[in-house]
């Protein structure tokens, strides 16, 4: 497995009916990913971030531009196509870790495999895997309430690789965290981006984070700042 080139060209997003004038989003936004690197996305609230990570993995539409990842242009995908790309191609990590409440931390992890037809076995013997590398082997069948918010979020990136992503977005995966547990969490992402070899995007208001990323990009008002 390698991680995903993304190519973003003159993305505009302009949300309409939010009030008296269309609100434009993304004033085109252009930069480019290569595969295996890591890229911090930064920029004050209400600049475009999570827009942005949002169209890059097929959660939202671009109202211009288009987003390529791996030459294959995302944005002009019908909805079925878009879902098995958010299924196959790509892993979300985000600051509320969306864990079912009702299931064991490892059936959580199997969660992106429900609709799969590969052999159950296999992904049931990578969540284990994935469970030990972000060490929490001992915790597999405990519910998400037994966990503490630092742990709940390493299942949350266990979740997130478990379909062998070569794309992984995280929209701000420390917002929730103390600093040390924010800490542990990025050194974590990053040894998983190593040893999985994906391409990782994340969104974070965190220097910390930021600085810890390969290559970094800053968002002012909808475009890219310098």
């Amino acid at each position: 497995m390698n991680g995903a080139s993304v190519s973003v060209s003159k993305i505009e997003k302009v949300f309409s009916g939010a009030g008296p004038q269309p609100l434009k989003v993304l004033r085109g936004i252009s930069f480019e990913v290569q595969a295996g690197e890591s890229l911090s996305v930064t920029g004050p609230s209400g600049s475009g971030k999570s827009t942005l990570l949002h169209i890059i993995g097929a959660l939202d539409y671009p109202t211009a531009g288009s987003v390529l990842i791996d030459g294959r242009d995302i944005s002009a995908l019908d909805e079925s196509s878009r879902v098995e790309f958010r299924n196959r191609k790509a892993g979300f990590i985000f600051q509320s870790h969306y864990l079912l409440p009702q299931l064991t931390v490892i059936d959580n992890i199997l969660v992106p495999a429900w609709n799969s037809r590969r052999d159950c076995e296999e992904h049931i013997e990578r969540a284990y895997l994935l469970l030990r590398r972000v060490g929490l082997s001992a915790f597999a069948k405990r519910l998400p309430g037994q966990l503490s918010g630092g742990e709940r979020q390493r299942v949350a990136v266990a979740r997130a690789l478990l379909m062998r992503p070569a794309l992984v977005l995280a929209d701000e995966p420390t917002g929730a965290l103390d600093r040390e547990n924010a800490a542990a969490l990025i050194e974590l992402m990053l040894e998983m981006n190593c040893m999985e070899k994906t391409t990782l995007l994340m969104v974070t208001h965190s220097e910390y984070c930021a600085e810890k990323m390969e290559r970094r990009i800053e968002i002012l008002d909808g475009m890219i700042s310098g």
